[in-house]
């Protein structure tokens, strides 16, 4: 069995990069927030910016993400949604890989376990966290 780690997020509305009030540039941004470096980029088909982490790939992805701890992702949800005044949803997930069985009869290597924490806050302040035992449901939706 393999862990695969995951970082990502959405921040929602027009954000405005404060004090100097300038909205996002385009393509991509990258910021700091509680030590995590993160990239974010306006999200296909939504209304939102995704976040993820910066000068991270396939490869490295996994390496960087198991070192961020809970509260960190909390942290920097509160940091960015303080940032650019708006609301903010980061998660960080741990999908474990393994022999699975399927209806033949037969077995396939794939997700048998995943653990989410998600964080939420709007303007500054969280607003919730949770554990579940799925992918979250909330980074799927174009609103918060």
């Amino acid at each position: 069995m393999e862990n695969e780690y995951h970082i990502l997020g959405k921040l929602f509305g027009n954000p405005v990069d404060e004090p100097a009030g300038n909205t996002l540039p385009e393509p991509s941004l990258e910021i700091e927030a509680a030590g995590i470096r993160f990239l974010l980029k306006p999200a296909q088909f939504a209304q939102a910016i995704s976040i993820s982490l910066a000068k991270s790939t396939d490869k490295t992805l996994t390496a960087i993400a198991q070192g961020i701890t809970e509260a960190q992702i909390q942290a920097a949800c509160e940091a960015l949604s303080a940032k650019f005044k708006n609301n903010v949803i980061l998660a960080k997930g741990i999908e474990t890989y393994g022999n699975a069985n399927v209806f033949n009869g037969g077995s396939d290597y794939e997700v048998v376990s995943e653990e989410w924490f998600t964080c939420t806050a709007e303007n500054g302040s969280i607003t919730s966290t949770k554990k579940e035992d799925r992918f979250p449901a909330v980074l799927t939706q174009n609103v918060p």
